[in-house]
């Protein structure tokens, strides 16, 4: 049953103590204390935060977590300003332009959620040239010298989610196609591995292709999902790896009146695929809370630009304790969510399910 391994090589691939936070001062990061503000308030701090590769939906919302972050931090007497670039505010203009204008104009922090890797090696040379700290959101510049890479989960949870997720909803049995926007970004190749592992350790009787459809000339998602659909007539199923692909599989499984027919689930939150889940095309999806990922960001931030250094387990208000590792300056602030029509949150988002996407169940 191990047919249809990697397809999207063929054709596709071508078409396709807070302050406790390692610091010895206080207040802990997130912690607003007894509310009101420091008789003593500290010098401001400039956040800038570029959100282009960030649908519109999860830009908005991690910026209501980072103007949130803000009003905390202004609460206990450490004030920051925000600028801000990117699909929340209709910036036009080149991502990495923006961000060498903040970095000419003195700015301490800049934190990115890049479209890709490429085009941002010169930006984080000025960075250190300035002095400013480079943080990376979501997806991660790996060999920039950013000072930290604020995370939403860990590839590993989520691959191991997504893949159970699906395999419950195919019966365990079956071929699928496992698709997502091309990137080289490393966390993308971890996803796959992380699917790819679990699978072959529990479900024997499926069967993966992974697909990547080329970024720059795939515009529309559903076309590229229908013509794999076409081509390939045996999958059972769908695994969808980013929301553009999620909501463009939905669109093609529908138009070909495959519904329930085709299983599909992926990372999405339900706001942004609601008719497809009250359609019954999708019944589960798989998501991070963008507000949890700006409100940490911009926490973090502050202590980087403050001088004061960050660590394993370190409270954040509202999260998880913060997992930190301080080899990679990797911080993961989030579980994924699974979410399924009914409205029920899934235990594999971790223990806080209270608060996600901008929504309560």
């Amino acid at each position: 049953m191990r047919g249809l391994q990697q397809l999207g090589v063929i054709g596709l691939m071508a078409a396709v103590g807070a302050c406790s936070v390692g610091c010895a001062r206080r207040p802990s990061p997130g912690d607003t204390g007894h509310g009101g503000a420091s008789p003593n308030a500290g010098p401001m701090v400039t956040i800038g935060l570029s959100l282009r590769g960030l649908d519109a939906t999860h830009a908005a919302l991690l910026q209501d977590g980072a103007e949130r972050a803000k009003a905390d931090l202004s609460s206990r007497g450490e004030p920051a300003e925000l600028k801000w670039d990117g699909a929340a505010r209709g910036a036009e203009g080149a991502a990495p332009e923006v961000v060498s204008g903040w970095i000419a104009g003195r700015i301490d922090v800049i934190c990115v959620a890049p479209e890709e890797p490429r085009g941002w090696t010169s930006v984080a040379e000025a960075a250190r040239s300035a002095g400013t700290r480079l943080v990376t959101l979501v997806e991660d510049l790996p060999d920039s010298g950013r000072a930290l890479f604020v995370k939403p989960w860990d590839e590993a949870e989520l691959g191991r989610a997504l893949m159970d997720t699906l395999a419950a909803e195919m019966g365990d049995t079956g071929r699928f196609a496992a698709v997502t926007l091309a990137s080289s970004s490393p966390s993308t190749t971890a996803l796959f591995d992380a699917i790819e592992a679990r699978l072959a350790e529990a479900y024997p009787d499926m069967s993966m292709g992974r697909v990547e459809f080329p970024r720059q000339s795939t515009p529309d998602p559903k076309v590229a999902v229908d013509a794999l659909l076409a081509q390939y007539a045996a999958i059972g199923g769908v695994l969808a790896l980013d929301p553009r692909c999620l909501k463009g599989a939905a669109e093609a499984i529908e138009a070909r009146d495959a519904s329930g027919k085709i299983r599909l689930t992926g990372v999405g939150g339900p706001n942004t695929v609601s008719e497809h889940l009250e359609r019954g095309t999708i019944r589960h999806t798989v998501f991070w809370r963008p507000a949890d990922v700006g409100y940490a960001a911009v926490i973090l931030a502050n202590e980087l630009a403050r001088g004061r250094p960050i660590a394993e387990g370190a409270p954040i208000k509202g999260l998880d304790p913060l997992a930190y590792d301080a080899a990679t300056q990797v911080a993961t602030v989030s579980k994924p969510v699974v979410w399924d029509s009914s409205g029920d949150l899934h235990k594999q988002a971790g223990p806080d399910t209270t608060h996600q996407e901008g929504r309560t169940p």
